[in-house]
């Protein structure tokens, strides 16, 4: 029957005697038996006798009995928790007998065996300084804890591949260089590096350092405060998110403020300018070449300068969900999101439900291929260079003045404006509902959908040109592409003169006039009751259309034709037209 093993219990692991674990006389130990040991500091390890091991020994790793040993061998079991000692002069040395340091641990403990090493505090409320020169890594298979109250510094830097313990507390000093690799953490604390968030101090130096810390990027978490910075540039793929409207990364000195990298996300936390006190700046700047960036329910505001602004080129692929952009800059005049130069290719940027807070939201620039879905702006601007601008389901306010669409190969439909628009753009579509608004199109090959605009015709004749006086001439337009239909009213007045000569009446956009047109016109005659029709018809590159009578040959309309025209006869004008 086989003996049954032991389990010991001591305080120490060497010098001999009853209270440390090599004190146990060999020839008593059996293979399998069981130590437990807890040293002071709350140090514990746990070991297994390996009977045949002959291992050299290796505190605290391979501990052999002091007496008749034999091959018989203590051997530290996995995982277990190795403390670093404070005192040892360089982390990343090796050091001499009595010391612990945390390149001694990570030696003995190498590259397999899964262990915990833990940088204690030497009480509550002290601060403990680990210092670390030489450079040292951490490997994957060890977590590093560090306490409350402890902080690693030093003019070396210390890459982690492993896990990392920590708090939301100061564990990093201001000289060391830390570097989280790959299977290390993604999501960092600016607290790390002592940030205090009181809306006052400047924590710069901390946000530098934790954007320093990705080796392949990750998150810098904001807690729910109010951050102050100076100006700083995130490398690629480093990302900052937080807990909401809360958590505030405020502008510590006046100009511009954060500078983004590729591969970026910001989410959930508001960029605060504070331009009443600190002035001209920018919010966030997005490089040339760099693309990739998304904002997911983003609040930039409080610049007086755009609070996004993308360079030629920079941010193709950026994507902004349900985020806020507000510059306190002049309506009309200062955009919250800007393309500051001219795209060389399509640069495909993406906002879908901007949101603006009563400012002009955007500036198109020389921008390539720009895609706006839903949002509310006062005001927007087009410059020549701005190419295939696609915005959808907006509404524009009336502060911003009248909106110019400039450019080229614009995609605009659905849009609500309470303000005249002007287009100078070709070859775009543009749908846009704005009803008692003026829409003039001043630009080549556009499709514009506009309904029931009224417009007031010239009313002229061949010698001498009729005159309205007191009667009514009123007309309407809808344009669907370009395609026009005209619907032309007159009422005599007492006062009406009709000229000499056949009569025309202005259209409300040139002819295309590569086609003819013709519609119908409807003269009725208050003093007989009698209704007479005819044909209307489009004269080319006269911009004109004139009415033609049902007799054979045609009698144009004029001041006795088809009717001796008096006070309260009317005349009705319907037709439709292909425009440039």
């Amino acid at each position: 029957m086989a003996e049954e093993t032991i389990a010991y219990q001591f305080k120490g692991l060497i010098g001999g005697g009853g209270t440390n674990l090599d004190g146990v006389d060999g020839r008593v130990l059996k293979d399998g038996d069981f130590a437990y040991i807890m040293l002071s500091g709350n140090i514990q390890y746990n070991y297994m006798l390996d009977a045949s091991s002959g291992l050299a020994e290796k505190v605290p790793f391979v501990i052999e009995p002091d007496v008749n040993a034999d091959n018989k061998r203590w051997i530290l079991q996995t995982p277990y928790v190795a403390y670093v000692d404070a005192t040892a002069p360089d982390q990343g040395a090796a050091t001499a007998e009595g010391y612990r340091s945390l390149k001694d641990l990570i030696d003995a403990i190498g590259l397999t065996k899964k262990a915990t090493i833990v940088c204690p505090s030497t009480g509550t409320g002290d601060t403990t300084i680990y210092t670390l020169t030489t450079n040292e890594t951490v490997p994957a298979n060890i977590t590093l804890k560090m306490e409350q109250g402890v902080i690693l510094d030093g003019a070396g830097t210390l890459t982690i591949n492993g896990s990392f313990e920590h708090g939301l507390y100061q564990v990093f000093g201001a000289s060391i260089t830390v570097v989280f690799g790959s299977g290390s953490v993604k999501e960092v604390y600016p607290e790390w590096w002592g940030a205090v968030g009181d809306d006052a101090t400047d924590d710069h130096d901390a946000f530098v350092a934790a954007n320093a810390s990705f080796l392949n990027g990750g998150f810098i978490c904001l807690l729910a405060k109010s951050y102050r910075s100076k100006a700083f540039t995130l490398s690629d793929y480093v990302s900052i998110k937080g807990l909401g409207k809360k958590s505030v990364l405020k502008r510590y000195e006046t100009g511009d403020f954060i500078t983004r990298g590729s591969y970026s996300v910001f989410r959930n936390f508001v960029i605060d300018g504070d331009t009443a006190a600190l002035g001209n700046g920018k919010g966030v700047l997005i490089p040339s070449g760099k693309p990739q960036q998304r904002d997911i329910n983003l609040e930039i505001t409080n610049f007086v300068e755009p609070c996004l602004e993308f360079a030629a080129d920079g941010g193709s692929g950026f994507v902004s969900d349900a985020s806020t952009y507000y510059t306190t800059g002049v309506v009309g005049t200062v955009a919250a999101v800007k393309v500051n130069g001219i795209d060389t290719a399509a640069r495909p940027r993406k906002f879908v439900m901007p949101r603006s807070e009563g400012c002009t939201l955007f500036d198109f620039g020389g921008s390539d291929d720009f895609m706006v879905v839903g949002g509310f702006t006062n005001g927007l601007i087009f410059s020549a260079d701005t190419s295939k601008a696609s915005l959808a389901e907006m509404r524009w306010g009336a502060l911003g003045g009248t909106v110019t669409i400039a450019g080229s190969a614009h995609k605009i439909w659905n849009i609500t404006s309470a303000t005249d628009i002007t287009v100078t753009a070709t070859d775009s579509y543009i749908a846009v509902q704005a009803a008692d608004n003026v829409i003039t199109d001043n630009g080549t090959g556009n499709k514009i959908f506009n309904a029931n605009l009224i417009y007031t015709p010239t009313w002229t004749a061949d010698t001498v040109n009729p005159a309205i006086g007191n009667g009514t001439l009123t007309a309407t337009s809808t344009r669907m592409g370009d395609r026009i239909e005209v619907n032309i009213n007159v009422t005599m007045g007492g006062t009406t003169t009709y000229g000499t000569g056949k009569w025309f009446f202005s259209l409300p956009r040139a002819d295309n006039q590569f086609y003819k047109y013709t519609g119908t016109y409807l003269a009725y005659d208050d003093n007989t009751g009698d209704y007479y029709t005819g044909v209307a018809y489009v004269v080319p590159s006269l911009s004109k259309v004139m009415g033609l009578g049902n007799a054979s040959p045609a009698v144009l309309l004029h001041a006795t034709s088809p009717i001796t025209w008096a006070e309260n006869d009317i005349l009705i004008i319907s037709i439709n037209y292909l425009t440039t």
